[in-house]
């Protein structure tokens, strides 16, 4: 986080702030979890770390279980701690020395449930846009469309998530002689994301793929907002043709990965099942073309 108060006040001040946990996953032996807080000495997301000799031994952790099993992703919270930093040029964090959930959701989770409800009265699959580990651990198992010929791709052009995806099925659409369309000027990231991805799978046609993927890499919870957006999980869940999804890292589900017929941890997993699944399927009489096309305007 962009966050980098006097290095002073680093190892001494105490402080104490309200907001909400929007991601939480172990680290180092604790935990970690983004903090969205709404103050004005603070940035929009606070990286908050517990130390594994901290996260047992307070009340509020409840001692030998953990934290998971206190403080939920979308939970309100408050959390005291000392500010620190790894090295002296590196971003300031909190290391946490208490954690006390209200009880209440945070409003972030109160819009995604609200954004929820409202996919399932379409025709949202509630096992998907209600469950707490929704991402595909058996490939085989995974709602494949079948036979595939043609994938749409849709990622930002540079990408390492393309390159990951990309390493994976190229040999296999070569091989069997498919085809893999990559759209220009995909936006998976700011403020452009949402329409630029509406806009894509508007336009996807049925006749002419099988299946669309969306890949985008890791990074902080204010960079996957887009992802978190109705407008864009109504249009997954709306599009012709399934969607698969791999965004940001294993401990991220977004609400498109909820809308999507399917969703991988990450775009090398994606990637990697993809290409088992075609290698699988009988080849297309046609020469292998790895298309690049503007996305048809909606």
């Amino acid at each position: 986080m962009d966050f980098q108060p006097d290095r002073e006040y680093l190892h001494a001040s105490l402080v104490t702030i309200y907001g909400e946990c929007v991601t939480a996953y172990p680290y180092k032996g604790g935990y970690r979890f983004d903090f969205a807080v709404d103050h004005p000495d603070y940035p929009p997301v606070v990286d908050v770390r517990i130390g594994r000799d901290i996260a047992p031994e307070r009340d509020g952790f409840i001692e030998g279980v953990g934290l998971p099993d206190v403080l939920t992703v979308g939970s309100a919270a408050t959390v005291s701690g000392v500010l620190r930093s790894e090295h002296e040029d590196s971003d300031v964090y909190l290391s946490a020395t208490e954690v006390r959930p209200t009880g209440e959701l945070g409003a972030w989770a109160r819009g995604l449930r609200f954004a929820v409800e409202g996919l399932l009265t379409s025709r949202g699959n509630p096992d998907r846009l209600l469950g707490s580990d929704i991402h595909c651990r058996d490939f085989e198992a995974a709602p494949w469309p079948r036979p595939i010929s043609t994938v749409t791709l849709l990622s930002s052009a540079h990408s390492s998530t393309r390159a990951d995806v990309l390493a994976a099925v190229e040999p296999v659409i070569t091989r069997k002689n498919l085809t893999l369309e990559r759209p220009d000027g995909i936006v998976v990231s700011g403020s452009d994301a949402i329409a630029s991805l509406v806009a894509a799978l508007t336009a996807v046609d049925a006749e002419s793929t099988q299946l669309v993927l969306i890949v985008r890499g890791g990074g902080d919870w204010l960079s996957l907002r887009p992802f978190d957006s109705e407008e864009l999980a109504r249009a997954v869940q709306g599009c012709a043709v399934p969607v698969f999804t791999a965004i940001g890292e294993s401990h991220n589900t977004t609400l498109v990965d909820r809308a999507a017929t399917m969703s991988f941890t990450t775009a090398l997993a994606l990637g990697n099942a993809l290409a088992a699944e075609l290698d699988a399927q009988p080849g297309q009489p046609r020469g292998a073309r790895f298309g690049r096309r503007k996305p048809r305007s909606s």
